[in-house]
Parts: C-alpha cells; sequence; structure tokens
C-alpha cells in the first residue's frame, strides 16, 4: 500500500530555482479576420506630413467653400440701444421694445384650446338634447341652493356620528363593509358641499326629476 515511513530528502537537496516543470506557452494564432499580408501604414517621419484619409478626393474644396460664402445671407450687426451718458448699449431684441409678438401669424386669434373646449361643450349639450330629449336645466335660486347646502351638511353630520360610533377593532365582514359605505357616503357629501361652497357667486343647473 505504500512506505511505512515516507522517505525524506537530505536537508542539502532544497529546491533551486529553475526546477520546476514549466507548462510549454501555447503559441498565439494570427486572427482569421484579417489578412496574413495585412500591413498598417508606416510611421510617418519626423519632417513628413502625416496622411490625410478622407472619402471623395476628388471634391474641390475650395470652389464649395467660395459658393457657400456667396450663399450665405450678409451678416447684419446686432440692433442695440443706448440709455447712458456713458454709452452702456442693451440688445434691442430682449429689451421689450421691438414688437415681436403682435407680429406673428396667429396673432388675435382665438387659442387652439379654447376652441377645443367649445367644441366638447357643443358634443356634450348634443348628447345630453339626445339622451334627455325636451327636459332643460333648471337653475338654483339662492333659498334653495342655502336649503340644499343645509341639508347636506345635516346629512354629513348624522353619517358622521354613526361613522364615529364604529368600534376600533372591526372583526367582522359586516363591520368592515359598514365603514366602507359609510366612508364613500361622507366622500360623496364632502364634494358636493365642497362645490357648493366654492360656486356662491356661480349659477348652478341641475336636471329635473
Amino acid at each position: 500500500m505504500g512506505y511505512l515511513k515516507t522517505p525524506l530528502r537530505n536537508p542539502k537537496e532544497y529546491l533551486k530555482k529553475h526546477t520546476r516543470e514549466t507548462m510549454v506557452k501555447s503559441e498565439c494564432k494570427p486572427s482569421e479576420c484579417l489578412d496574413k499580408n495585412h500591413k498598417k501604414p508606416p510611421i510617418p517621419k519626423r519632417d513628413e506630413a502625416p496622411p490625410i484619409f478622407h472619402e471623395g478626393s476628388n471634391k474641390n474644396f475650395i470652389a464649395l467653400n467660395k459658393l457657400n460664402v456667396l450663399r450665405k445671407p450678409a451678416l447684419r450687426p446686432a440692433k442695440k440701444w443706448v440709455d447712458t451718458k456713458k454709452g452702456d448699449s442693451f440688445f434691442l431684441e430682449f429689451s421689450g421694445l421691438v414688437p415681436k409678438f403682435c407680429m406673428k401669424k396667429e396673432f388675435g386669434e382665438t387659442p387652439k384650446y379654447l376652441v377645443q373646449r367649445r367644441k366638447d361643450l357643443d358634443h356634450s349639450q348634443e348628447m345630453y338634447e339626445k339622451s334627455f330629449p325636451g327636459k332643460k336645466f333648471i337653475k338654483l335660486s339662492d333659498e334653495e341652493r342655502s336649503n340644499l347646502l343645509e341639508g347636506l351638511r345635516a346629512n354629513w353630520e348624522e353619517l358622521n356620528a354613526k361613522y364615529m360610533t364604529l368600534p376600533l377593532m372591526l372583526d367582522t365582514k359586516v363591520l368592515q363593509k359598514r365603514k366602507i359605505e359609510l366612508e364613500r357616503k361622507l366622500d360623496l357629501l364632502e364634494h358636493d358641499i365642497y362645490f357648493l361652497d366654492k360656486n356662491e357667486e356661480n349659477d348652478i343647473y341641475i336636471l329635473p326629476e
């Protein structure tokens, strides 16, 4: 099965450098994507100019630059205005003295969002006439508005009192359902009260019963 005692080397036979077996390095293969005869251009010498590589070497860039310069409009100096004795000048375009906005093509026309809003109102009016033929909106008077507001607040206080009597621990589904229903009704009443308070100066129309 093996040696009874492992034979040890003599202390004089210690490990020296370059005595281990080294792995033979694999020779690197040239890349197959390049041709074997492919070589880079030589480095230009100190006195030589570097080569210029560009497409369309037959173009006459001098003639093209001349044509571009002739076709461009003449540059005009920016208009300025002076407001002090020392000659401090400012650009006239950003001063607000130039009628820039009133010279636009769309100046004086109705904005697009107002035109779209009118179309939406007309469409809603047509849909209402189709769904409720022969019925018209009724305008609320001040007394009716105040009575409606008082009734909404009374209903809100009544529902709020019921909501406050609910227990803290909602163990059953019946209590959970009751709480959700009361919250929904309270939200609707708050929305209606806020709408009436916000539009005190505006006319309110309702559908007939």
